[in-house]
């Protein structure tokens, strides 16, 4: 499967906060991706900028943008070194939102996103599900929640371009010949109908 930032990022602002780059809930994550504060500090460090503040981070979206991109990156890499992705095409299941599905790459880029890369390892390793950035295991959103709903939407996407794709040349054929079948009625009924009116 290749991976389309630009659909996962859409996907992702919209899941985390309606696709608003200001976004500041109180809950201590800020901006369109919420971020936690030491996780834009990490960021910052990998990138090799002066940490921002949060005022400059909720009102740059092109910044909280590359910091998403550098998230990601540093998730695929992790994901790869630790060989997570033997876990793609397993099935997942979310213990908060019971979605059902099997795992794809946008699954656990989400899930490292929720919880951390080492939460996300934490759970297809060794089965403990931490939520919301912590360690917890009770309560929040899950790890496994994420991994099973963005894996879901992007499997539900993937079937609908493949359901597009395979349209034949023939079903074209035919959609075309009733078109022009009913195209045919339409006139004859429109001719008989004027024939009427004199």
């Amino acid at each position: 499967m290749t991976f389309n930032f630009a659909e996962y990022k859409n996907l992702l602002a919209a899941s985390e906060s309606t696709n608003n780059y200001n976004t500041n809930t109180g809950n201590g994550a800020y901006g369109a991706y919420q971020f936690l504060e030491n996780t834009i500090d990490w960021i910052a460090g990998i990138i090799g900028i002066q940490t921002p503040s949060i005022q400059t981070f909720l009102g740059d979206p092109n910044l909280q943008d590359q910091f998403l991109e550098t998230y990601v990156k540093q998730s695929i890499n992790f994901i790869n070194n630790n060989n997570l992705n033997r876990y793609i095409d397993s099935t997942v299941k979310g213990k908060g939102n019971n979605i059902v599905t099997t795992i794809n790459l946008y699954g656990l880029i989400a899930g490292a996103h929720l919880g951390g890369n080492g939460n996300l390892k934490r759970f297809l390793v060794d089965n403990i599900d931490a939520s919301d950035h912590t360690n917890k295991t009770t309560g929040g959103t899950f790890v496994s929640d994420y991994v099973a709903k963005f894996s879901k939407l992007f499997n539900e996407k993937k079937k609908t371009n493949n359901n597009i794709g395979n349209i034949s040349t023939l079903d074209i054929k035919k959609i075309i010949d009733d078109l022009t079948t009913a195209n045919n009625f339409i006139k004859n009924v429109l001719t008989e109908i004027k024939s009427l009116e004199k």
